[in-house]
């Protein structure tokens, strides 16, 4: 991103860099699917309250995951995020989490 603000010294909270890269393998009749994401980005500059400049950790996050149908209507999800544990801010004083993980049930009507 190129960025020139006319009234701030930087542009707050807007990655310069940023790369995102997924992929997705479907197997068993198309019952399963399995993913991989990779986020990069640069730290993003914020402006803290006293008008001073910081900036945040780069971005570097991996997650996979996956999802079975068990019929056509019915099926479960698990995804693991930020395998790497790296620490970022998305928002200024807003961490993000360490290595989480979500799940649950897919209903199709």
């Amino acid at each position: 991103n190129s960025i020139d603000p006319k009234n701030e010294a930087k542009p707050w909270m807007l990655p310069t860099l940023q790369f995102n890269l997924s992929a997705k393998y479907k197997a068993l009749a198309d019952k399963l699917t399995v993913k991989a994401d990779l986020f990069f980005g640069n730290g993003m500059s914020f402006k803290l309250a006293d008008g001073t400049a910081d900036k945040g950790n780069p971005l570097f996050d991996v997650s996979i995951g996956g999802d079975y149908m068990f019929s056509e209507n019915f099926g479960a999800f698990i995804m693991l995020n930020n395998l790497a544990f790296n620490k970022y801010k998305v928002y200024q004083d807003y961490p993000t989490f360490g290595l989480n993980a979500v799940g649950g049930i897919i209903a199709r009507f």
